[in-house]
């Protein structure tokens, strides 16, 4: 890929505050960049036709200047001449004719920039990762959609099968690519649970044997209960080995997106659009604080076409302009895409912005992608680390993405709006008697919901809530 197209993936993927970063960077080091300010702008201005832009445009200059205003475009071939001269002889000389020509409120930039933590996402990490890894492109992008597919925790509870239909290949090339993903760091990314993930880890240490795995397998509830004795007669070991084991395994991390967090640190999250209700339908609207809308400096324009500076600072000026052009392109498609993503998420999801989690329905990256006609993997990294407000709180754009269940009625039912389910009926339930993962089966089995007991047992991990005997309290 080019470097323009390396840019503008990077901008695709970055979270709105690393974008800023981003954008704030940019702005230091390229002189012929303007901000305009956020509250002037109309909605209007914050949407994008991606076929209608020229990456070679320029804002035409106002009418009473030279010619250029009549054209308000520097030729292609302006912008590529290939000439000899020294960009640092220039820079101080530029910046000194520079007088400040975009307006930015400095006390509001400079609270946000210090608030921001430079982070780098796991989602982009485990990219990083494949590059350095020696690959075919097929095996490559297969690793790509198992990276896009894993939840929040960092696990893979897809469907492999699902994936080889969409990609078009066997299940054992996805079998393969999921490999390759649990290789990778953290430890046990791309487990299908909690036990797989301490499995993997302990496969790295050198500790898994049968002892450990039975461990692992049967006694992860007395684990954490912190039961020697119950364990060590399960396993037909001594509590001192018990004890030796359970603490290597109480030192890793059981969730491979889990990150130690400080306790003076803070976290931003920052939605980029919200939702809003407009004559009984929702519409999406962007943030416009947060959607950087950058032009190109007439000034620049003027130096270009003007006689009184050489051919050597106007190649660097044509240089500066064209890395503009590029980075102003690589946003407004990050917004269009994310804007059209959005779209066909609340068309889809009218039930869950109205009545909860319950009602979300089942959606995938690649229904939408041949939607707006782009690659699977787009769309992942479009959705990565966006966050999006609605009716029902700040989430992540990823979280509408999920499978799901066909009811008796012939509704679709996505297995996050399933686990709420689940979690409706064990808040519900008496406490001295709690149901079991068969019982909870059933009774969804009497909605209409055809869920397994082993889906249901799945699930109720995946929530974080302990079994029914566990649950039970004493009267």
């Amino acid at each position: 890929m080019s470097a323009a197209q390396i840019q503008s993936l990077d901008i695709l993927m970055s979270p709105v505050l690393e974008l800023q970063t981003k954008i704030n960077n940019e702005l230091e080091v390229n002189p012929v960049l303007e901000q305009e300010d956020p509250a002037l702008l109309d909605s209007d201005d914050l949407t994008y036709d991606s076929d209608g832009f020229d990456e070679n445009f320029i804002p035409p200059a106002d009418d009473n200047k030279n010619s250029l205003a009549e054209t308000g475009k520097v030729e292609a071939e302006d912008l590529s001449d290939d000439q000899n001269y020294d960009i640092d002889s220039f820079e101080g000389m530029i910046t000194r004719n520079w007088n400040n020509s975009y307006s930015v409120d400095e006390e509001k930039r400079s609270h946000f920039f210090n608030s921001l933590i430079d982070y780098q996402t796991i989602e982009n990490e485990l990219q990083s990762q494949l590059n350095f890894l020696s690959l075919s492109p097929k095996l490559f992008e297969l690793c790509n959609s198992v990276v896009g597919s894993l939840d929040e925790q960092g696990f893979f509870k897809g469907s492999l099968a699902d994936l080889a239909i969409i990609s078009g290949v066997s299940v054992e090339d996805m079998i393969k690519a999921l490999d390759i993903i649990k290789t990778l760091e953290p430890p046990g990314v791309g487990a299908k649970d909690v036990r797989e993930s301490i499995l993997l880890q302990l496969d790295r240490k050198g500790l898994r044997n049968q002892i450990t795995e039975k461990l692992i397998n049967e006694c992860l509830e007395d684990i954490a209960l912190t039961n020697y004795l119950s364990i060590a007669r399960k396993l037909g070991e001594s509590v001192e080995i018990v004890r030796e084991l359970i603490s290597e395994i109480k030192k890793l991390n059981p969730y491979p997106y889990a990150k130690l967090s400080n306790a003076d640190e803070s976290i931003f999250v920052i939605p980029e659009l919200r939702i809003e209700k407009e004559d009984g339908k929702f519409v999406i609207v962007i943030e416009k604080e947060y959607q950087p809308k950058l032009k190109i400096s007439e000034k620049y324009i003027e130096m270009l076409y003007s006689p009184d500076y050489s051919a050597e600072a106007k190649n660097y000026i044509k240089q500066k302009i064209q890395s503009a052009n590029n980075i102003i392109k690589s946003i407004e498609l990050r917004r269009e895409t994310i804007k059209k993503i959005s779209e066909i998420i609340i068309d889809s999801q009218y039930d869950f912005l109205e009545r909860g989690n319950e009602f979300l329905k089942p959606l995938t990256m690649k229904q939408i992608a041949d939607k707006i006609s782009v690659h699977e993997t787009t769309v992942s990294r479009a959705v990565s680390n966006k966050f999006i407000k609605t009716p029902q709180g700040v989430i992540p754009l990823k979280y509408f993405f999920s499978a799901g269940f066909q009811s008796s009625e012939g509704d679709m039912i996505s297995n996050k709006g399933v686990m709420e389910k689940i979690r409706n009926i064990i808040d519900s339930e008496d406490k001295i008697h709690p149901l079991s993962d068969d019982d909870i089966a059933k009774k969804l089995n009497d909605k209409g919901i055809p869920v397994a007991r082993r889906t249901v047992a799945k699930y109720r991990e995946e929530l974080g809530i302990i079994s029914s005997r566990l649950r039970k309290e004493i009267s």
